[in-house]
C-alpha cells in the first residue's frame, strides 16, 4: 500500500513530467509549423483545413516524438522532484 509520501511524490512526477512533455512538444510544433507551413498550404488555402491538416498531422506525430524524448523528459522530470 503507497503511503501518503508516495502518492506525493507520483503526483509531482506525473505534473512534473506532463507540463515538460506539454511544453516541448508546443515548441516543436510551433518550429516544426512554421518550417513547414507551406507544405501544409498546398493542399488548400483555406484556413481552416490548413488548421485542420496540421493538427491531424502533429495529433499523430506525437507518439514518435513521445518515443524520441519519453526517456530524457522522465529523468528530467525525476531530478526536478
Amino acid at each position: 500500500m503507497p503511503t501518503t509520501f508516495d502518492r506525493y511524490l507520483l503526483r509531482r512526477y506525473l505534473h512534473v513530467f506532463s507540463i515538460l512533455m506539454v511544453s516541448v512538444y508546443g515548441l516543436y510544433v510551433v518550429i516544426d509549423g512554421f518550417t513547414n507551413i507551406d507544405e501544409f498550404q498546398e493542399a488548400s488555402n483555406d484556413s481552416m483545413v490548413v488548421i485542420q491538416t496540421m493538427t491531424k498531422y502533429y495529433f499523430y506525430q506525437f507518439s514518435a516524438f513521445f518515443d524520441m524524448t519519453g526517456a530524457i523528459l522522465s529523468a528530467t522530470a525525476v531530478i526536478v522532484v
